[in-house]
């Protein structure tokens, strides 16, 4: 019985826990994630995420020129390379993440 609750309790407990972030050897993209990117949205948000190498350099390129993060957080252009290298090596794309790639947004040019 109690191995019965045992496991009822552990999946239903991995259907809620939350996303993992990278390793925690990675020290240095995970301070550089909280520093830079959770200024302007929350962590889980990356941590979900999954993408190749060119989507996460699009993507951070995007956020750091386009979306102020440069002037907002002070990332300089190492910050992002470094940012988008780490998230390529430790996010890619994978089926339980939401994938990063071009979505149409259906504007007119």
């Amino acid at each position: 019985m109690r191995a019965a609750l045992l496991a009822i309790l552990v999946s239903v407990a991995a259907c809620h826990a939350p996303a993992h972030p990278p390793d925690p050897a990675d020290d240095r993209l995970t301070g550089l994630l909280e520093a830079r990117c959770a200024a302007c949205h929350e962590t889980d948000l990356i941590y979900s995420s999954g993408g190749t190498a060119a989507e996460w350099h699009e993507l951070v390129h995007r956020m750091v020129y386009h979306h102020k993060a440069k002037l907002l957080t002070r990332v300089t252009d190492v910050e992002a390379m470094e940012i988008a290298e780490g998230l390529a090596r430790t996010q890619p794309p994978m089926e339980a993440r939401v994938h990063i790639g071009f979505r149409p947004t259906g504007r007119e040019p």
